[in-house]
């Protein structure tokens, strides 16, 4: 088998190498390597965003970093911030559906099964902790994946490292702490210790830590040229997913905590939720550089209101046209400010909430050379606008669009 062309060197030493893939069965080629294949051989595989992963944000690694530092900036400690996220993710585990979960690569059963299949011992080594032990298992059983085999079978040891540490049935759970010192316990209470090891994991310093805590081992036992070979892939197949967290989408599947959105289901509810909100928004076109400001109205409802806050707001109309449709009067109007006629204008749209709360500071550092306070108008609105759902409007480089709400 020739060297894949995804893998990728990330680091070396003596007795270690690390790898950057996106492809799981790249791991088949080291294991079927002349140099490893004659060896006592383990495979660690990770579970989360590596073997498997959930439709949806709400649950995953990635989320459970976002909440532990959102709970920091708020001023928690650590400590208290991860007993927060962690009571919050119990809650929510166990409402997952089975349908929500997924094998992140079609074919990574099939290769567990078959790197088993060749003589291969397999444990699990997830920071998931001995309260998922149940949910764990259940997750693998439904798709075939079994690591409760050959010499792991029936066993059961409690680790030390963390009060949720626990090796079960072909699993270390490791409960958030080291994954390379929970296992070399395990290693410790081997009959036999393995000659090469081979880990898939999705974060490099869970492969880092553990290359370190092997490289221990091997000068603490004195091993020398019978060292512990080590290679460590990190899986790089869902970098998309987990580097971009969208805070609205957990905002939204939090509400709908009984049976969590999709990512793909909350973000279509966001798009029809902000959809509806543009047919009633003020857009506002702000240029400085021209200065000049353009605001444009698609709705006579909101002509009358604007007209009711300017009285004299015709005089700046560059564009025009009505017609009526279905009994209602449709409008294409333009009003065209310099920066210095717009300034009044701009807060008293602020001060009746018709300018998003997202997009308001980007105006008021133009508009007010003091930030001033919004009102308890704007606020109120603005809360009854989002309070179901947050509105997203997307901003330009060159223009920046504000986005009314109707009064």
């Amino acid at each position: 088998m020739s060297k894949p062309k995804t893998l990728k060197k990330l680091s070396e030493s003596s007795n270690s190498k690390i790898y950057e893939t996106s492809c799981f069965k790249d791991g088949l080629y080291f294991l079927e390597k002349q140099k490893y294949s004659h060896k006592r051989r383990l495979a660690l595989y990770d579970i989360d965003n590596t073997v498997l992963s959930y439709r949806h944000t709400l649950g995953t690694d990635q989320w459970f970093d976002f909440d532990f530092n959102e709970y920091i900036k708020l001023g928690l400690t650590a400590q208290k911030a991860k007993k927060r996220t962690l009571s919050e993710y119990l809650n929510l585990v166990k409402k997952i559906h089975p349908d929500d979960v997924y094998v992140v690569e079609e074919d990574t059963p099939e290769i567990i099964r078959k790197i088993q299949r060749q003589g291969t011992q397999g444990l699990v080594l997830t920071s998931r902790g001995s309260y998922l032990l149940t949910e764990t298992t259940e997750q693998l059983q439904r798709f075939g994946i079994d690591f409760n085999k050959s010499t792991f079978r029936a066993k059961e040891m409690k680790l030390p490292q963390s009060e949720e540490g626990l090796f079960h049935h072909g699993m270390i759970l490791t409960g958030g702490y080291h994954k390379g010192e929970c296992l070399v316990t395990c290693l410790e209470n081997m009959k036999k210790l393995p000659q090469f090891i081979i880990m898939w994991d999705d974060r490099l310093t869970n492969l880092e830590r553990v290359r370190d805590s092997i490289e221990l081992f091997n000068t603490q036992k004195g091993l020398g040229k019978d060292s512990i070979q080590f290679v460590g892939l990190r899986y790089s197949k869902l970098d998309h997913v987990t580097k971009e967290v969208k805070p609205d989408v957990i905002k939204l599947q939090k509400t709908y905590i009984n049976r969590v959105l999709s990512d793909e289901h909350a973000q279509a509810i966001l798009r029809s939720e902000n959809k509806k909100l543009k047919k009633q928004c003020v857009d506002i076109d702000c240029q400085p550089k021209n200065d000049s400001v353009i605001l444009s109205l698609s709705k006579h409802a909101l002509y009358q209101i604007l007209k009711g806050i300017e009285p004299s707001i015709d005089k700046y109309r560059i564009l025009g046209e009505v017609k009526e449709l279905g009994g209602k009067l449709k409008l294409s109007w333009q009003f065209k400010f310099t920066m210095n006629n717009f300034a009044p204008l701009f807060h008293k749209l602020s001060k009746h909430g018709l300018i998003e709360s997202s997009q308001f500071d980007l105006l008021s550092a133009i508009f007010n050379k003091k930030p001033a306070p919004i009102t308890k108008v704007y606020s109120l609105r603005s809360h009854q606008a989002s309070k179901h759902f947050p509105v997203i409007v997307p901003s330009s480089r060159h223009t920046m669009k504000l986005r009314g709400i109707r009064s």
